[in-house]
């Protein structure tokens, strides 16, 4: 089992894909999902209705832009640790800005490079640098994009 240290612009793809479709409601839902929509409803109920879509546009976008980071960093600590990296040296990154600004991908290839990131999510030795519920998100994604290729192949 190889892990490889996936590059930043992978996951800047990644993210202009779930704001892209987060405004259409598709995917977004796997990152903010109804727990965390109910959580923030009830926090700002009785807010004026132009304010309140405001403030939950911005959570929901906030949130996936953490997740999708964590996802980035958490490939980089694989790496790490299934070479170990020298830990005086070895430095994390967050994504670096700007780095969304990309053309979004189609589902078929949202749904290959989550799959490959899921894999170089793992250590040889199979310890798992995602939470569990980061993963249940990533699956949740994976999950929907395959049911959108699959849609997508029906319709021809």
């Amino acid at each position: 089992m190889s892990v490889m240290e996936i590059e930043p612009e992978v996951f800047g793809r990644i993210l202009t894909t779930l704001h892209s479709a987060h405004r259409a409601n598709e995917y977004g839902r796997c990152i903010f999902d109804h727990h965390e929509e109910a959580s923030f409803r009830s926090l700002w109920m009785g807010t004026d209705p132009a304010e309140f879509e405001r403030r939950y546009v911005n959570a929901k976008t906030t949130m996936i832009n953490a997740w999708v980071n964590r996802l980035y960093l958490a490939n980089q600590i694989a790496v790490a640790l299934n070479y170990e990296c020298d830990a005086e040296s070895f430095t994390l990154h967050n994504l670096p800005d700007g780095v969304e600004k990309t053309m979004p991908y189609t589902a078929s290839e949202l749904y290959n490079e989550l799959n490959g990131i899921n894999y170089n999510l793992f250590t040889n030795a199979g310890r798992c640098m995602f939470s569990h519920d980061d993963m249940e998100k990533l699956h949740r994604l994976i999950s929907l994009a395959a049911h959108q290729v699959i849609t997508a192949r029906g319709e021809r």
